[in-house]
């Protein structure tokens, strides 16, 4: 039988959990960037964000986005004209969509953008379900 001592402690209880899990959402969200980008690279170009695309769009779009942390990273991929004419590399589309996949477990305040240069990106995302 609850006293009634009891039940208001019941009821601090309930309304403290949910605030435990704002608290470490918010916690782990200090870790995380205000913006996460993943590049795919066009093909035949030089790993992780080729030369001609990656690097002069990184550097804008830090500049367009003054005061929010920026992290930007090329998907690892072979980036070859066999792996293009079989409609993208799946190695690649997996390592994209599991990266992607993690940053919106770990840091659901992050904005993040799929960009590549050519029809990468959109191959990646063909091939393997984001949600």
């Amino acid at each position: 039988m609850l006293s009634l001592f009891s039940i208001p402690l019941l009821a601090l209880a309930a309304l403290a959990a949910p605030a435990a899990e704002v608290a470490e959402v918010e916690a782990r969200q200090l870790l995380c960037p205000d913006i996460q980008v993943y590049f795919a690279r066009g093909t035949t170009e030089v790993p992780t964000l080729g030369v001609v695309v990656g690097p002069p769009f990184a550097s804008a779009l830090k500049i367009a986005a003054i005061g929010k942390r920026v992290e930007f990273d090329g998907v690892p991929y072979p980036a070859l004209v066999s792996g293009y004419l079989a409609g993208g590399d799946q190695g690649g589309g997996r390592t994209m969509a599991d990266s992607v996949t993690s940053i919106a477990n770990r840091c659901p305040n992050t904005k993040i953008v799929i960009s590549g240069y050519r029809y990468d990106p959109l191959n990646y995302l063909q091939r393997r379900d984001l949600n």
